[in-house]
């Protein structure tokens, strides 16, 4: 799993500040009194406030990113069922079903990584340029060899999406 430098630096950054704000503020409101009027504790807690706030977006972008892993993942392994999916030959209408199950879940997937990844993971997802065509013994004809072309390269970018998605993501 690829991780966003910029996004672990701002959950470290978070960390030291609510160190530093909290406990070292805490220190001097202790020690503050009215008549010194010392307000360098106000100060170290808004710090602290704000790391904190850093961790949390930080924990939310992770949040997302784990989330989008798995989904990205659910779609790895339901394209390998497809690509493994037997289909009688000579049986016309079985192929036209199992082409049109395929290409709509072929545009489903792309529409969920173009809203959730951006439209540079979409166009990843779906480059087929340089494609090795596949022939297989049990495809029932040149369209059924073409698809399974199509879904195997499809396959590796998934593959690709899910080890570097943080370069794909907007």
């Amino acid at each position: 799993m690829s991780q966003s430098p910029q996004f672990l630096q701002l959950g470290w950054i978070g960390v030291v500040l609510v160190v530093i704000g909290v406990w070292i503020g805490a220190y001097y409101g202790l020690r503050a009194t009215v008549k010194h009027r010392d307000y360098r504790w106000a100060v170290l807690l808004a710090l602290g406030l704000i790391g904190s706030l850093c961790v949390l977006l930080y924990a939310q972008v992770r949040s997302e990113e784990q989330l989008r892993i798995k989904q990205l993942g659910r779609f790895y392994q339901e394209i390998g069922d497809r690509i493994r999916q037997e289909i009688p030959k000579g049986d016309q209408v079985a192929f036209e079903q199992y082409f049109n199950d395929n290409k709509r879940w072929l545009a489903t997937c792309a529409t969920w990584v173009e809203v959730n990844m951006g439209p540079t993971a979409k166009a990843k997802l779906l480059d087929t340029v340089g494609a090795q065509r596949m022939t297989s013994s049990r495809s029932v004809n040149a369209s059924h060899d073409e698809m399974l072309t199509i879904l195997t390269r499809v396959k590796d970018n998934l593959a690709e999406l899910i080890q570097d998605q943080g370069k794909y993501v907007r």
